[in-house]
């Protein structure tokens, strides 16, 4: 897998994790995806730089609490946005990184966001992948 990755990350890239929810952050003294995104650098791209770069700007619910994958896109469309200019972004390569991935919603969102601010390139990177399938 990382030889595979490897290939497919080639040049310059900046790693940013998807955003936390501070209550989260202040339950566990740290930022997960932060920590993982560093990992994931260390690993994968050890001349990236990891940008935590993103913010929700409204609370939204754990996307893990709902089951309806359009749901959870509803939920967190328009609430994550950029804390930092899209100068720093524009035409540049972003590798997203996520614990977990369910219907792939806050990845999409944030993709969103950075196709926005200009960015060539967006991939992404989870830990985990959890799907619900519905049965009839």
């Amino acid at each position: 897998m990382e030889e595979n990755y490897r290939t497919r990350l080639e040049g310059d890239w900046i790693i940013m994790p998807t955003p936390t929810d501070e209550k989260h952050i202040l339950e566990r003294g740290f930022d997960h995806t932060e920590y993982l995104a560093e990992i994931v650098g260390q690993v994968l791209l050890p001349d990236a730089r990891v940008l935590n770069g993103f913010q929700r700007n409204r609370k939204t619910e754990a996307n893990a609490n709902l089951l309806d994958p359009s749901m959870q896109k509803g939920n967190i469309r328009g609430s994550i946005e950029l804390r930092i200019s899209d100068l720093e972004l524009r035409g540049k390569q972003i590798l997203l990184v996520d614990d977990v991935v369910t219907s792939g919603a806050t990845m999409g969102e944030c993709a969103r966001v950075l196709r926005r601010a200009g960015v060539r390139r967006v991939e992404g990177f989870a830990f985990c992948a959890w799907w619900i399938r519905k049965t009839t």
